[in-house]
């Protein structure tokens, strides 16, 4: 069996609407330090959740790869627990995220997460 790594650059937090099968996209990614830190806390507390090294799929279209990484109910939970952490400025000035720190108790089991990886994977098997 190979197993490859990733590198995570981008997370995607699916924010779910009260309508079935719509959501709003929060997109974090490894270089967001330049804003307040506590995108930098939300990035680093996602790319911490367990990707499986096998979910890895190649988006050839935009040479990337995504991985959906299953999320328990505690997952999904802490997730809105950070997100309701985030400083009144940066709310207040990004609607997405607003639209996320207002989730109710309906919408939390059927938040999404998915990764990105702009990074060709390391086969180990290699380093050996």
């Amino acid at each position: 069996m190979t197993r490859s790594t990733h590198t995570i650059r981008k997370a995607r937090i699916d924010i779910p609407l009260n309508v079935d099968d719509m959501w709003l996209y929060l997109f974090v990614d490894a270089d967001c330090h330049h804003w307040d830190p506590w995108w930098s806390t939300l990035f680093a507390t996602l790319a911490s959740i367990h990707a499986d090294p096998g979910g890895w799929q190649h988006n050839p279209e935009q040479d990337i790869y995504v991985n959906f990484p299953s999320l328990t109910e505690s997952d999904k939970t802490a997730i809105v627990e950070l997100l309701r952490t985030a400083p009144p400025q940066e709310v207040v000035g990004h609607r997405t995220l607003r639209r996320a720190v207002r989730m109710t108790a309906d919408q939390i089991p059927r938040l999404r997460l998915v990764f990105f990886s702009d990074v060709r994977p390391v086969d180990e098997r290699a380093i050996r």
